[in-house]
């Protein structure tokens, strides 16, 4: 469930499964290695987002028989996160980093990937026992009310000791509205044009860069 509704608002049902069977990601032109993304009804791929529209977060939820190492009745979780601001996790830079730091930034990530979808208030999530023969993808609702600049966070997670982890985190940016010359995938409808968000998030515009 969303933990503010002032900030998000979900459909009355939050999540839909899809058979694996009814729906791949190559059926709409996108490589089927593609574990998650952000959509619209259409199937058209969105990084920049209006506020207020609602969009569709599909993930995959299957794994292999490897990845579990011969467990039966195995829990897992897919999902997502998202807070306001840059909050992606980065590893520590500069020259004068110790290979000691590296190592204790690598131990800590699993511990901070999980901090940031608890502190999470824009977040859902699935909870299943894993069927090999059986995978499937789950589709989210989500609508974003306030523009501004975001993180988020796709995750899938097995819930054993060791058991496989993937978390994939990355910008966001909702904006109130789009200038006429974008096209319906985020980009300039005139290829020499450069696009541009403005300061506040009040418009994605196309500027002329000479």
């Amino acid at each position: 469930m969303f933990g503010s509704v002032n900030i998000a608002e979900a459909s009355v049902q939050n999540y839909i499964i899809i058979p694996w069977d009814d729906f791949t990601f190559s059926d709409f032109g996108y490589d089927n290695r593609t574990e998650y993304g952000i959509f619209t009804d259409d199937m058209v791929q969105f990084s920049i987002l209006l506020a207020g529209k609602e969009y569709q977060i599909i993930q995959k939820a299957d794994f292999q028989s490897k990845d579990l190492r011969n467990a039966t009745n195995v829990n897992a979780t897919v999902g997502y996160a998202i807070q306001q601001g840059d909050k992606i996790i980065r590893p520590p830079m500069g020259e004068n980093v110790t290979d000691a730091e590296h190592q204790a930034f690598t131990h800590q990530i699993p511990e901070r990937n999980a901090e940031f979808s608890q502190d999470s208030t824009i977040t859902n999530s699935f909870d299943f026992i894993v069927d090999l023969e059986h995978p499937f993808y789950i589709k989210f609702p989500i609508q974003i009310n306030k523009s501004g600049q975001y993180t988020k966070q796709f995750y899938k997670i097995t819930h054993m000791f060791e058991g496989p982890t993937n978390y994939g985190m990355g910008g966001l940016v909702i904006v109130d509205k789009y200038s006429k010359a974008v096209n319906e995938n985020d980009g300039c409808k005139n290829e020499k044009f450069r696009l541009l968000i403005k300061h506040d998030y009040t418009n994605l515009v196309c500027v002329n860069p000479g």
